[in-house]
């Protein structure tokens, strides 16, 4: 049997490394705030499109899918306006996990 397939194994059931959401945000802030928000689904605007929100568009599409357009959004989309070339591998790991926490409704306001 071969050594290296429990570790394998246990290597598979790691959880990724989670990216830090607080930079995250500033990525977000300084790449894609300008066209894109990131609230929570159900503050979408009504019409809005299914990209104005990242957080939504997230909430239905896999982290590869994100992975994928900020590496060449030209190949997604030809006609595309994001320009994410700036973006770093740590920044997209931290675009990310701000992102799947913005999906998270924001907490009520307690009643008066």
């Amino acid at each position: 049997m071969n050594r290296s397939f429990p570790l394998l194994v246990l290597l598979m059931a790691l959880p990724a490394k989670a990216g830090d959401a607080s930079h995250g945000k500033t990525v977000f802030t300084n790449a894609c705030s300008h066209c894109h928000v990131a609230q929570p689904p159900r503050n979408d605007a009504p019409g809005a499109k299914a990209t104005d929100n990242l957080a939504t568009w997230l909430a239905s599409h896999k982290s590869s899918e994100l992975r994928q357009w900020v590496k060449d959004p030209w190949a997604v989309n030809p006609k595309t306006l994001c320009d994410p070339r700036q973006l770093q591998p740590k920044d997209v790991d931290d675009l990310l996990s701000f992102l799947r926490g913005a999906q998270a409704p924001a907490p009520s306001a307690p009643a008066p």
